[in-house]
C-alpha cells in the first residue's frame, strides 16, 4: 500500500489558482498550454507544435523564434518562482509545488 497519494495535474492546479488568488495574480492560456506540456516532460519541438494547433485559442502567433529566444519559459517560471516562494524551473517545478501540497495537507491534519 503507498503511503502517499501521486499528485496529479488536478491537484497542482487546484493549489496554483488558489496561490494565484491569494497573490492576486492569475495564469494564461498560454501559461497553462506550457504547464501542462511541462508537467507531460514534453520537449521543445513537441510544445512547439502544440503552441501551433492552438495558435488561434490563444490568439497569438508563436513563431519557433519567438518562443526560443523570448523568454516565454523564463517568464513563466519566474512567476511560478514568485507564486511559490522559491526559484523553480520547468523540470523542478513539480517537485517543489508536490511538496507544498503535502506540507499543507499534512499542516491540515495535524491542526
Amino acid at each position: 500500500m503507498k503511503s502517499q497519494q501521486e499528485f496529479i495535474w488536478e491537484e497542482f492546479i487546484s493549489l496554483v489558482n488558489c496561490m494565484c488568488y491569494q497573490k492576486r495574480t492569475q495564469l494564461t492560456k498560454l501559461d497553462l498550454v506550457l504547464l501542462r506540456s511541462y508537467w507531460d516532460g514534453l520537449s521543445d519541438r513537441q510544445i512547439f507544435e502544440i503552441l501551433e494547433q492552438n495558435r488561434n485559442e490563444l490568439k497569438y502567433y508563436y513563431s519557433r523564434d519567438h518562443y526560443f529566444q523570448t523568454g516565454i519559459e523564463y517568464n513563466l517560471m519566474r512567476k511560478m518562482s514568485k507564486l511559490i516562494g522559491t526559484p523553480v524551473n520547468r523540470h523542478s517545478f513539480r517537485k517543489v509545488f508536490e511538496q507544498k501540497f503535502r506540507d499543507d495537507f499534512n499542516q491540515d491534519r495535524s491542526a
